[in-house]
């Protein structure tokens, strides 16, 4: 027995310390690790978008902690970004949310307009002295343009032979949709928002819209939807 202990003693001295070289290169990894990620960190980490996160030096060791430091950090730069984003930038990112909830995977020209930012008034009727001093000057939610651009008309009644498309000025208010003359800015129709229940287009990369309006169906063929920057009216 006494030649047993014997002989365990110097194993048992090395096991421990083993361990405790061990241990000591675990500490000094970890804070290496620590150390050097925010400089190994890519050049646009700081946008919300940027994917990329530099390689885990010790998988075995380091893997939990280098997950949640990367959770970690996307919560922290995507809350800074919330915090510089002004009231103007959150009205052109619920437009963009909009325009993608009805038109991703659904039109083929969508993807097109996704880097473009949506103008709206494309002819700046606001400008107008005819619009202020015409329809725009009317009580009934005209004033405020959400969008303004020269489309073509095809059919919508009212006479007319020729299935070509006539030239329009299509604005739609907060409170309507206006067909008006392209020069004179008088008001050829103006339908209410609440009368509009539908709006139809084909997926495929071409410039269709139609307007259902109760029974009343009104067919445009709009430069702007086939337009990327102005996809995003919808």
């Amino acid at each position: 027995m006494g030649r047993n202990a014997a002989a365990e003693g110097p194993s048992g001295a090395a096991e421990a310390a083993a361990r405790a070289v061990w241990r000591w290169w675990c500490t000094a990894a970890r804070r290496r690790y620590l150390a050097r990620l925010w400089a190994r960190l890519p050049a646009r980490h700081m946008s919300p978008a940027c994917a990329a996160w530099p390689p885990c030096p010790h998988p075995r060791l380091l893997a939990r902690a280098d997950a949640l430091l990367r959770r970690l950090h996307h919560r922290w730069r995507c809350r800074l970004y919330r915090a510089r984003v002004d009231q103007v930038a959150r009205n052109r990112m619920r437009e963009k949310v909009t325009a993608s909830v009805l038109f991703k995977e659904r039109k083929a020209s969508y993807g097109r307009s996704v880097a473009h930012p949506f103008v709206g008034d494309y002819v700046r009727l606001r400008a107008s002295l005819a619009w202020r001093r015409g329809a725009g000057a009317g009580g009934a939610g005209d004033a405020y343009v959400v969008f303004a651009d020269v489309a073509g008309r095809v059919g919508g009644g009212g006479g007319g032979g020729g299935g070509g498309a006539r030239p329009v000025l299509c604005v739609v208010s907060t409170g309507a949709l206006l067909l008006l003359e392209p020069r004179s800015l008088r008001t050829k129709r103006r339908v209410p928002a609440a009368h509009v229940y539908r709006l139809s287009l084909s997926p495929y990369a071409d410039d269709l819209l139609a307007v259902h309006v109760r029974a009343v169906r009104i067919h445009f063929v709009t430069t702007f939807l086939m337009d990327p920057s102005r996809t995003s009216i919808l």
